[in-house]
């Protein structure tokens, strides 16, 4: 799959969002009054939504393959620091499930990125008139 990044205006707009966020969200994880309810894992819910939009924003930001990689593992590295910082916080603990939900928010993030190029790319050659059958069924008779 070829890489191909926005516009540059948008990637800036992507990038200012994506530090901003990841500013809040290591401001937030150090509150102690702000701790997620850890019911029915809810708390996980959060890490996977937090981390499933940094790293859409990462991705988005990039303007290469290997930008979109060092913001994935920047996004990561962001998890892996809240958890160490919490072990100093009363009130807070470090947790490797949190970590767990993180990296499970960051593959959500890495998935929807590819389905939606793959979207992407099909409304283009369908625009095109270009007509593709997918390799599960090139091997059926007609």
């Amino acid at each position: 799959m070829t890489f191909r990044p926005l516009p540059l205006v948008w990637r800036r707009l992507a990038l200012c969002a994506l530090l901003g966020l990841m500013g809040i969200a290591f401001w937030a994880a150090l509150q102690p009054q702000l701790a997620p309810s850890g019911l029915y894992g809810f708390d996980k819910l959060v890490h996977a939504g937090a981390f499933g939009l940094l790293t859409l924003l990462g991705i988005l930001a990039s303007a290469s393959r290997r930008a979109a990689v060092l913001a994935v593992l920047a996004v990561f590295a962001l998890g892996a620091a809240i958890e160490v910082a919490q072990s100093f916080v009363p009130g807070r603990e470090a947790s490797l499930s949190d970590l767990a939900g993180d990296a499970v928010g960051i593959a959500l993030g890495i998935m929807t990125i590819r389905l939606g190029h793959r979207a992407i790319q099909r409304a283009r050659r369908a625009r095109h008139g270009i007509v593709t059958q997918p390799a599960a069924f090139a091997s059926l008779p007609e």
